[in-house]
């Protein structure tokens, strides 16, 4: 039984910290269901083979840039859930939720065309032996994740984000014993599946997440005051929802292209830089697993305080954001700057490719440092992220974001490496560079506080 009133998300303070992390913890566990099974399909495939990490690596980054595409897209109905909640148009949110519930459903079109036209011309033909079926059975599977994120998306906006943490955790436990006994099989009963079988390990718990989201959208209280049984499609809000959401999906694409990009196009650099590269990212999921997190909560408080004309709370909860940010930053800083030993070792266990093991840790240690200076500036983009899209304006996050990482990372990178022969350690060296300059536009963004105008 919920102890805050109806007017309150929570029975916290307003705009506090408390309430914010009530909201966001929550989501933390939800975003496992993203960033730790990639995380954990790499860890564990680095047991099996360093190749296997390496071009599941490389691959699964094209997938995530089209799987994050559709998601974020779903996921605007968290701005439509939170701003009706607010406004206690409950009546009005079920249905809102199901048109991306329908949307998700749609996706699977694109994905299943992805994966069996796209591999030649996505899948670097260094990967190709390791990765065309995993490609293709996560992209077969892939609106599943979809379909999750727009049920997800209601109990964000509702302030209901416990509901959610038990089928994440399980979603998340099978993940990692599926990939246990897929990957390398179990003696004559199941054959070692290696790559493959992190994909379909990765489709399973999809699979399973989706059945107890589909159960807590449907349980009586919830039906009951949110009408979640009203399933028809409705062209109008189907389409609001797709013309507030389509630029966010498309810096989506933008923003998770540019690693892919990046891997596929330095593919031949060597070893030692992929792997380095690689690991940097996981680190990236990792620290995503905690801040996309305060992002979304964000964007659930904001919305819930537009749609209340609450606006003084907005800035409360960014301040109270803030802070979380950088208690979670000197966390980070312990494994990727002061010990980070701890992530080399973890990931450099089975060198059985032949490279300089030495030279392959003096790499990791490097990059790892690189990664979290971009961190530091790329929490404080995530907090501003949230409260931009809780007020819609997702055109300025298309443009913002989509040049700021072509032309500032992306395209400088790939000259200067290709073309001008500079070490492939830009690739992590130059992501500060990137956050920095699109910290201030956002910065000002904000700024503007047009919440007025925010309501839809």
């Amino acid at each position: 039984m919920d102890t805050h009133t109806d007017h309150t998300l929570t029975r916290y303070p307003e705009g506090s910290i408390r309430e914010l992390l009530t909201i966001a913890w929550p989501l933390a566990l939800n975003a496992m269901s993203t960033y730790l099974m990639l995380f954990f399909d790499r860890l564990i495939l680095s047991y099996y083979s360093s190749d296997a990490m390496n071009a599941v690596g490389a691959t699964a980054v094209l997938f995530t840039a089209l799987q994050f595409t559709f998601l974020s897209i779903a996921m605007i109905a968290q701005v439509f859930v939170g701003q009706h909640n607010g406004a206690k148009r409950f009546e009005a949110i079920g249905n809102t939720v199901w048109q991306m519930i329908w949307f998700g459903l749609l996706s699977g079109i694109v994905f299943c065309a992805v994966g069996i036209w796209g591999t030649q011309w996505l899948i670097a033909r260094t990967y190709e032996g390791l990765t065309v079926r995993f490609f293709q059975i996560v992209c077969f599977g892939g609106f599943l994740s979809i379909i999750n994120g727009a049920i997800t998306s209601f109990f964000m906006g509702i302030g209901r984000t416990r509901m959610v943490t038990l089928a994440v955790v399980i979603a998340n436990i099978a993940n990692i014993i599926l990939d246990f006994v897929l990957i390398f099989g179990v003696g004559d009963w199941i054959p070692a599946m290696g790559t493959t079988g992190a994909a379909f390990a990765t489709v399973a718990a999809w699979l399973i997440q989706g059945i107890i989201l589909f159960y807590l959208f449907f349980k009586k209280n919830i039906r009951k005051k949110y009408h979640t049984t009203i399933w028809h499609f409705n062209k109008k809000i189907f389409m609001r929802a797709l013309h507030i959401g389509w630029p966010s999906g498309l810096v989506h694409a933008l923003e998770m292209g540019a690693p892919a990009v990046i891997l596929q196009s330095f593919a031949n650099v060597g070893d030692p830089y992929i792997t380095t590269f690689i690991i940097g990212q996981n680190s990236y999921f990792l620290y995503c697993f905690f801040t996309e997190a305060i992002a979304k909560g964000m964007t659930g408080l904001t919305s819930n305080f537009i749609g209340s004309k609450k606006y003084d709370c907005i800035h409360k909860s960014l301040i109270s954001a803030v802070k979380i940010e950088f208690v979670l930053l000197f966390f980070l800083s312990l494994i990727m700057v002061f010990f980070p030993d701890i992530l080399v070792n973890l990931f450099t266990h089975n060198n059985d490719t032949g490279m300089d093991t030495e030279h392959l840790r003096i790499l990791i240690r490097d990059g790892l440092f690189w990664f979290w200076i971009s961190f530091v500036f790329d929490g404080m983009i995530w907090v501003l992220y949230g409260v931009i899209m809780a007020a819609t304006d997702t055109r300025f996050l298309l443009w913002s974001i989509s040049l700021s990482c072509w032309i500032l990372y992306v395209i400088p990178c790939i000259v200067l490496v290709k073309l001008f022969h500079f070490s492939p350690t830009l690739m992590w060296k130059m992501l500060p560079i990137y956050t920095i300059a699109l910290l201030i536009p956002f910065f000002l963004r904000y700024k503007r506080k047009n919440w007025a105008h925010a309501n839809i």
